[in-house]
């Protein structure tokens, strides 16, 4: 389980983490942190491991969270929001 990052309490036995409230998206500085490590880890889990679970949301990052989105049917927008979120995290 990768729930001991999540910063808002303990992990929730009955479902996922809760968000941690910011979106997370390629820009400038690129983003980090442990919440980015944290999707890093899902996305690998579910796609395969195609990417450093480094906290550093870069390039790569977005491509499989497109990825992820086009897979199961969210909005293709390369950003974690909460409805991303929540579908990573079961």
């Amino acid at each position: 389980m990768f729930y001991a990052w999540v910063r808002h309490g303990a992990p929730r036995p009955d479902g996922p983490p809760p968000w941690p409230g910011r979106l997370l998206k390629l820009q400038t500085p690129l983003m980090r942190g442990n919440d980015v490590m944290g999707v890093q880890r899902w996305l690998n889990r579910e796609l395969g491991p195609d990417i450093d679970a480094d906290g550093i949301y870069g390039p790569k990052t977005e491509a499989s969270v497109r990825a992820y989105q086009k897979l199961k049917k969210l909005a293709v927008d390369g950003i974690v929001g909460r409805l991303t979120w929540e579908s990573l995290a079961r």
